[in-house]
């Protein structure tokens, strides 16, 4: 199955060390065509920084697929992680037999992956991230404050038991969501790691 993320440290590899490699496996019983593209975390549906090799592939039932990402933009910021996003579109194959005098809807399914940049020497180290985000009572709305030069990913997030959004911290950013009535000065909150998986719960105090 993808991965949630995908993370990228730009030379640590000699020779073709912006190269990367993801693998998707196809479940469905007909094939499917798949298109890749990467996206920047700007908004932009097509990133020029990356080459995804095939580009366009037709994948069989039960196949897996391994596609090359290469970079070949300019040096990103060394002083801080940089978001792209990976983004695969399958289209579901169809026999005209099957179709002939119907009326078909015919759906595209697009997975989207976060890929983190990470260069080598960032201080903190990831792991103490989290436990270094503040919280900030601004009117109606939690402030959330993250000094580190990583993007953290909050998840089961509640103000006095009451549920937050899931939500993304930029590094060095600041980030805002709507503060339940009645929330008290407590949050606590859960962050994904590099590997997927939820970190042990954090509580801290909303000031």
């Amino acid at each position: 199955m993808p991965a949630a993320s995908l993370l990228w440290h730009p030379g640590r590899l000699s020779g073709w060390a912006k190269t990367g490699q993801y693998v998707g496996a196809q479940y469905s019983r007909k094939g499917k065509l798949h298109g890749s593209v990467m996206g920047g975390a700007a908004g932009q549906k097509k990133s020029q920084d990356f080459l995804v090799t095939p580009p366009v592939y037709v994948s069989g039932p039960g196949n897996e697929n391994t596609l090359r990402i290469m970079y070949i933009g300019p040096p990103v910021r060394a002083d801080q992680e940089t978001l792209f996003y990976f983004n695969s579109k399958a289209i579901p194959a169809m026999n005209k037999e099957d179709v002939a005098g119907k009326n078909i809807l015919l759906l595209a399914a697009t997975t989207r992956i976060k890929l983190f940049v990470r260069p080598a020497g960032l201080n903190p180290s990831v792991e103490k991230a989290p436990a270094m985000l503040t919280f900030h009572r601004a009117g109606k709305q939690l402030r959330i404050d993250n000094p580190t030069p990583y993007y953290v990913t909050l998840a089961s997030m509640k103000a006095d038991g009451q549920a937050l959004p899931d939500a993304m911290v930029s590094p060095r950013n600041s980030l805002f969501l709507p503060l339940p009535t009645g929330a008290g000065n407590n949050v606590t909150y859960r962050t994904i790691n590099d590997f997927g998986a939820a970190t042990p719960e954090i509580r801290a105090e909303i000031k």
